[in-house]
């Protein structure tokens, strides 16, 4: 089970996602509130708490995997053993990450509903969009009582939509979709 960011004196956690941001949202949330004070899973903790995550249309978030782990050849060896090779096309990957069950996904290809959601209810109390980072990112700050620019410490390359992949893609994230009213 994932640890989640928590700054116990504030009783606030934040959980974060792979490819959504989130060493960017971590080194903001540090200057604002300091280090986290523990790490803990979201789910255990009480009722009172501020719970957050960061959320990230798939299609965006597979890109950003794609760019990662195969264009800047930051392949592990269990990456590797499941057939992910350097030498992967963008659909190359993503016919691989659609194929495989998502409970035995890679974290940084899981999809996000089974991160915040694992139970079916989700546990944050509050979603906040990438799309929507520089405004969601200004509500954050507001709730947290203190400021600081968000600094991007990863960028993601574009790649447009490819028509064949969108329904396999939509099929395998499908509950990221429907959850966060992503789909057009």
């Amino acid at each position: 089970m994932p640890k989640d960011l928590c700054w116990s004196d504030r009783k606030i956690c934040f959980m974060p996602i792979n490819r959504v941001g989130s060493s960017s949202i971590t080194h903001g949330l540090i200057q604002i509130l300091g280090p986290f004070s523990h790490k803990r899973p979201a789910v255990e903790l009480p009722d009172d708490w501020f719970i957050f995550a960061f959320v990230r249309n798939p299609w965006d978030r597979l890109v950003s995997a794609y760019s990662q782990l195969i264009k800047q050849g930051k392949l592990t060896g269990i990456q590797r053993a499941r057939g992910f090779d350097k030498t992967d096309s963008f659909t190359d990957f993503v016919i691989k990450v659609t194929n495989g069950k998502d409970k035995y996904a890679d974290k940084h290809i899981v999809s996000q509903s089974r991160r915040l959601a694992p139970k079916g209810d989700l546990i944050p109390g509050t979603l906040y969009k990438f799309e929507k980072m520089e405004e969601d990112w200004m509500d954050l700050c507001s709730v947290l009582q203190g400021y600081c620019p968000l600094p991007w410490l990863k960028k993601s390359p574009d790649i447009d939509v490819i028509e064949s992949l969108k329904p396999i893609v939509e099929q395998q994230f499908e509950k990221d979709y429907i959850l966060w009213g992503m789909v057009e």
